[in-house]
């Protein structure tokens, strides 16, 4: 059976939950993220415009599911409501065309596809997927991630915590060894302005900078701090204002002049820290 993912802008759903349990209630995403400050790559234009994404298919080998634990591994071997692919928070100057952009279930990883296309060579995308099945005030993240061949090293992979309606937390790495922390404010963005406050940036060579290679990411959010881990290296740990506790989530962006862009997630552990 044929499982369409209808990639359209939503707003997406946190179901807010005590770390150990209690009650709930839903509450909206914001409407969209923009860019953030500084890319070292190339500039991009604004983004300010909100657009939907062509439908995709997966083929699914079994029905989605609808259990998602506080503590798992989501290994994304089928579709489920943990981390809904149905659900897509995108941004971008432009609607990719499907033959420039696309994003699927196969081989037990989630696989985003961008070749070289001339609608999209000149701007960065962004793709997050949110889970917010549980609220958690303390947690920890981590992401298997993977540039592949005849890809560009520059793509970026993100993690995601304490997601609300009004803020978030996230880490950005890319195959080439570029890292970022950023707080999400959607009260900047109501006021027009970028919504991403840079907390961080750097360079390390604890990332494999090659093709076909697993990296790891860890985001540990704890207390008002912010601490980010590659293969098994502390790389920054950094105070947070505002550490209200929320959702999870992962992503992918690509970067302008950084084309093709071809990578997988593998999975994503959230856990106790």
């Amino acid at each position: 059976m044929k499982f369409k993912l209808f990639f359209t802008l939503i707003l997406v759903a946190v179901v807010a939950a005590a770390c150990g349990g209690g009650s709930s209630g839903a509450s909206p995403f914001p409407s969209g993220p923009g860019q953030p400050n500084e890319i070292p790559t190339a500039p991009s234009a604004p983004i300010n415009v909100t657009t939907p994404i062509p439908t995709l298919e997966v083929q699914p080998t079994q029905g989605p599911t609808s259990n998602c634990p506080e503590y798992y591994t989501e290994e994304f071997d089928t579709p489920n409501e943990c981390f809904d692919l149905n659900k897509v928070f995108f941004k971008a100057p432009i609607v990719p065309p499907p033959e420039a952009a696309r994003i699927y279930l196969a081989g037990g990883a989630l696989n985003f596809e961008f070749p070289l296309d001339k609608s999209t060579f000149k701007y960065d995308l962004y793709y997050y997927f949110f889970n917010g099945q549980h609220t958690y005030n303390d947690v920890a993240l981590e992401t298997t991630f993977q540039t592949l061949t005849d890809s560009n090293l520059n793509t970026g992979f993100i993690l995601a915590c304490r997601v609300t309606d009004q803020s978030w937390f996230e880490a950005r790495v890319t195959t080439n060894g570029s890292y970022w922390l950023y707080q999400y404010d959607r009260q900047l963005e109501a006021a027009n302005k970028n919504p991403y406050i840079e907390i961080t940036k750097g360079q390390t060579n604890k990332i494999a900078a090659k093709r076909n290679v697993p990296n790891t990411m860890r985001l540990e959010c704890v207390g008002d701090t912010l601490s980010l881990i590659i293969n098994g290296n502390k790389i920054t740990t950094n105070q947070i204002r505002r550490p209200l506790p929320g959702g999870v989530g992962v992503g992918f962006t690509t970067f302008p002049e950084r084309y093709p862009a071809f990578a997988l997630i593998e999975s994503v552990t959230i856990a106790k820290p």
